[in-house]
This record gives structure tokens, C-alpha cells and sequence, in this order.
């Protein structure tokens, strides 16, 4: 330890203020009077000497400095000595102005909710810092309401704190691996989960300033982009802004904001800062006209979140796949029964692609479509219906086969068997079913010849 720069000797604790995965923050004071409050941050005993750790805390002193000196609110850099982070021997810390306040948690937490103005006058300042930031090349990548302290709420006056996890491209230490994930509890966001995503998307942090508005309107924390049945935040029932926001048009814009904002896919969400700004701004005064956004990019987020999201919708799309067999089927079975009225004695019907709208439940899943065709022969009460059942069970489509004997349910003379299973968004392979489809033809001649010729 080096006595000239370690922290005690300019400042003196005065009471522990918590602590990350990371670092413990503890409230000080300036020995020499300068301060009579103060912020402290160390790296906990266990990360004092790990590189990634000490890089990091460089990384977060260079970036309050630069967001400060460039007009960001962010916590003003007291003192530090993270120059020397490479070396382990150096115990690091760093001590910033103290900020009053209250955090965005402790200030809604009591009272459930802030008013309409609030919430987005909240938005709008942290739009303000992360302005600033993304001209700088600085990602946060940890927006929740414990790293925002609200010094006033009319006029909006917020400050963004914790760095601890934010990037500077100008400053690339490479302290972020591949398959590392960077989530936390208040919003879990796809791209930062995962190997080969890209953390370090300041878009990302654009999601994360729609999801404060969300939290600051409702007091939920968002968590997830979506639920268990695939519905946005903002659409999930007890947490519905009808009750909140009563002006209609209030509301509309609400409601087109939070299905860009809290998108699924990232490019569908905001993708500039002055978009998001805009936007929020045309929240409180809006305009029939100001709610139609460019038609393409309406339609193209829409319809694909319909596609993930809405059941209806999901398999109206799967029937669709299916009916793209039409013309392969239709196909095969003309040539099938050009081929049997030559031999006269037998004879093929195709009745063609039946579609179940809406589907029909059943134990395997979803029944969307049938396929069937006869196989008969002349002179004889004898039939051998053969059936293709396309069911489908969350997002896979499984395709049965059965021949019956004659028409009824009980005597089954081949079946049913899997023939084929697919991702249901997809069109099935026509060659792998017309092919199945010739063979179970086939079988059901040589079946109903041997039971005409056993007298059975």
C-alpha cells in the first residue's frame, strides 16, 4: 500500500452506503474540510487485485469524467488514483461528490406510481446525460432505478450513477467476454445474454430509458420483453395505463411508444436518441398526425410481433405454409389416377388440403390440416381412405399418416406414423411428403388387392 495515495489519508468514513458485485460505496467526508460529504468506492477485498475488476473501475473514473466535463449529470470525480490500475500492488478507490436526492426506487416505491409528467420529465433528463454519453462513445448497460437519484421531480433535475459496468470505445480494455452475461433484475434484455451478442449496443441503453418511463407509470419492474404468452409489458393486464393516463390520445401514444421502445428485437426498437426524444416529448402533447408512424416500419415491427406473439396469427401463418402443398399434392395425384384408369380396376380420388380454422384441439397439440385420398377398387364396397393430419405443438408441426380400412375410426390397417416434422413458420418439404404419399398409395393397393382376393 502506498500511503500517498491511499484514501485514508484525505478522507474519513462515516457510514457504509452498500455495495455492488464489485465495489462497497461508503459515505466519507474531506479530512482537510473540503467536503463534509462525500462518496467512496473500493474494490472488495476479494477483487482488489483481479485485473478485469481494476480495469473496470478505470473505466467507470474515466467515463464519469468525461460524461461531467461534457455537461452529462453524473456524480462530479473527487479524487481517485484508477491511473494506476495495472498495478495490483495499488489498492484502487475513487471518491465522487455526494448527490441528494432520493433514488428513482425510493421515490416511487412508496406511492406506487409518478404522475404522467413526471415520468416522462424523468425520461427526457436521462435522455439528456445519455445524449452526451453516446456522442462519447459511452454505453451505461446498468439503467435501473437505484442508479438514478432524483433531485427534484418538478422541474425534472435526475442524475445517473454507477458506471461500474459501462463501455467506452474510445477506452476498449476488453473487460466484457464473449459469453458473459450483463443482465440485471430490473430489465433482461436478449442482447446482453448470450454468446456472440453485442453488449455493448448503446441501443440497449435507449430500451433501458423506456423501461424507467414504464417502471415510473405502473411501479413494475419490466424484467422480461415479454411474458409467458408472448405480450409486452405494457399489454400485460394488471399493469394496463387505461386507469393511469386518462386522455385517449395520451394513451395512444403511450401505447405506440412502449411497442417500439420495449420491442423484442432490437432493431425494431428506438434507434437514435433524438427518435426517443421526439417521441417522448410528443407523449405529453400529442397529435392525431404525430401518432402515424412511417408505414413500412409500422407494418415490418407489427406484423412480426404478431408472428411471435399472437397465436391466431402463428398459425393462420402455418395453414398457410401447409396450403403451399397444393400444387405438388395436386400434382402427384393427377398423375396417380392417369395411371390407375389405365388398369381400370382400381381408381383414386384425391379430395385435396382441408384446413381447421380455428384449429382443433387434440393430444398431440393443435390440428390445423388433413389431407385425404381413397384408393378403391371397381365392383367392390371396399375403400381404403389415407389420411395426413397436421399437427402442431408450440411452434413445431408434426405430420401424421394413417390408412384406414374402409371408413371407419377403429380398424386402422397402417397407423398413424410420424411421416414428417418441421418448424411450423416454415413450409413443410413437399418432396419428403410426396414421396410418403406415393408409398402410402402403393400400400393401400397391395392392402385392399389382398383382402379382396382372402374373400374377407
Amino acid at each position: 500500500m502506498e500511503p500517498t495515495e491511499t484514501w485514508v489519508q484525505k478522507w474519513a468514513k462515516i457510514e457504509p452506503l452498500g455495495g455492488g458485485g464489485q465495489g462497497d460505496t461508503l459515505l466519507v467526508k474531506s479530512l482537510l474540510g473540503e467536503f463534509d460529504r462525500a462518496v467512496l468506492k473500493v474494490l472488495k477485498p476479494q477483487k482488489a487485485q483481479n485485473a478485469k475488476a481494476r480495469g473496470r473501475m478505470a473505466q467507470e473514473v474515466t467515463n464519469l469524467k468525461v460524461l461531467r466535463n461534457a455537461g452529462g449529470k453524473v456524480p462530479k470525480v473527487l479524487d481517485d488514483n484508477t491511473e494506476k490500475f495495472e498495478d495490483p500492488s495499488v489498492p484502487l478507490f475513487f471518491v465522487m461528490e455526494y448527490v441528494k436526492g432520493k433514488t428513482l426506487a425510493e421515490t416511487v416505491q412508496p406511492i406506487g406510481s409518478l404522475s404522467l409528467n413526471a415520468a416522462v420529465g424523468i425520461a427526457l433528463e436521462l435522455c439528456s446525460t445519455m445524449q452526451i454519453a453516446i456522442k462519447e462513445g459511452i454505453v451505461h448497460r446498468d439503467i435501473k432505478p437505484e442508479n438514478i437519484i432524483i433531485r427534484s421531480l418538478d422541474p425534472a433535475d435526475v442524475v445517473i450513477v454507477d458506471f461500474g459496468l459501462s463501455f467506452n470505445e474510445d477506452e476498449d480494455l476488453r473487460l466484457t467476454e464473449t459469453e458473459e452475461s450483463l443482465d440485471n433484475k430490473f430489465i433482461s434484455l436478449p442482447e446482453r445474454r448470450g454468446p456472440g451478442e453485442n453488449k455493448r449496443d448503446f441501443r440497449s441503453d435507449l430500451t433501458g430509458i423506456c423501461a424507467i418511463l414504464f417502471y415510473c407509470l405502473t411501479g413494475c419492474a419490466p424484467r422480461n420483453l415479454r411474458d409467458s404468452q408472448g405480450r409486452a409489458p405494457h399489454r400485460w393486464p394488471n399493469y394496463s395505463l387505461s386507469e393511469k393516463v386518462k386522455d385517449e390520445l395520451q394513451r395512444d401514444a403511450l401505447d405506440l411508444f412502449f411497442s417500439r421502445g420495449l420491442n423484442y428485437e432490437i432493431d425494431y426498437r428506438f434507434q437514435t436518441i433524438d427518435e426517443l426524444t421526439t417521441r417522448l416529448k410528443e407523449i405529453l402533447m400529442p397529435k392525431a398526425a404525430d401518432l402515424i408512424e412511417d408505414f413500412d416500419v409500422v407494418v415490418a415491427r407489427e406484423a412480426a410481433a404478431l408472428r411471435k406473439n399472437d397465436r391466431k396469427t402463428q398459425l393462420a401463418e402455418y395453414i398457410a405454409n401447409v396450403q403451399s402443398l397444393h400444387p405438388p399434392f395436386q400434382l402427384f395425384s393427377n398423375e396417380i389416377s392417369k395411371k390407375l384408369s389405365n388398369h381400370r380396376n382400381f381408381s383414386y380420388q384425391y379430395q385435396g388440403i382441408g384446413t381447421r380454422d380455428p384449429p382443433l384441439d387434440t393430444e398431440q397439440g393443435q390440428l390445423i390440416a388433413t389431407v385425404t385420398a381413397w384408393v378403391a377398387v371397381r365392383n367392390h364396397q371396399i375403400m381404403f381412405p389415407i389420411h395426413y393430419r397436421f399437427i402442431v405443438q408450440g411452434a413445431e408441426c408434426t405430420v401424421y399418416r394413417e390408412i384406414r380400412e374402409d371408413q371407419t375410426e377403429t380398424k386402422i390397417a397402417d397407423g398413424p406414423t410420424v411421416v414428417l416434422r418441421y418448424q411450423a413458420d416454415t413450409a413443410p418439404n413437399a418432396s419428403v411428403l410426396v414421396a410418403d404419399f406415393k408409398a402410402a398409395v402403393t400400400k393401400a393397393i397391395t392392402l385392399i388387392s389382398r383382402k379382396i382376393q382372402s374373400g374377407s
